[in-house]
């Protein structure tokens, strides 16, 4: 369950997989539906974010929050089970990088995917693409994934809103013949 939820809430929410492992209990909101990113977890430990703008805080939808309110009731049952105590300013994530870069690859593997096409940063690129692509606007994907400019975030995601002419011209008439 845990493996399987960490990556659904990186494709979910645009983190990134340090961000991603350095998330505590504390950092879910459930009753504002927020998650705070505070801190990322590296290979050498836990340090601060990406960039000062990687400090934010972004809503998660429903569903989320439910397979993460699950697994934090079915953590602390295993602690007490275990005797250990439920800290809740721990860690949500118990893997590492390294670990996490082999459970992407046998995820990839079992979807029939050819291994090494898609790296874990895929899911941030992925959610920013369907968002951009959505016609959200490029300020709001960028506050979401902690750019601290937009332009930085067309730079790497313009070719989501590449091909929207068509639309983007039918909408335009739409609008002037009201």
């Amino acid at each position: 369950m845990e493996k399987r939820l960490f990556f659904q809430l990186l494709e979910m929410t645009g983190m990134r997989l340090s961000e991603g492992l350095g998330l505590e209990w504390n950092d879910i909101n459930f009753k504002k539906k927020t998650v705070s990113i505070e801190r990322s977890r590296t290979p050498f430990g836990v340090g601060p974010t990406k960039t000062p703008s990687s400090v934010r805080t972004i809503f998660i939808e429903d569903d989320m929050l439910a397979l993460l309110h699950k697994f934090k009731v079915a953590t602390k049952a295993a602690l007490l089970r275990s005797g250990e105590r439920f800290d809740k300013d721990g860690l949500i994530f118990s893997f590492n990088h390294t670990s996490a870069y082999y459970y992407f690859q046998d995820i990839i593997k079992n979807a029939g995917i050819e291994v090494g096409k898609y790296v874990i940063h895929s899911l941030r690129h992925t959610h920013a693409t369907l968002l951009m692509g959505a016609g959200v606007s490029p300020v709001d994907v960028a506050n979401r994934l902690g750019h601290s400019d937009p332009a930085i975030t067309l730079r790497i995601y313009a070719h989501a809103i590449k091909g929207n002419d068509e639309k983007n011209a039918e909408l335009f008439a739409k609008i002037v013949n009201l």
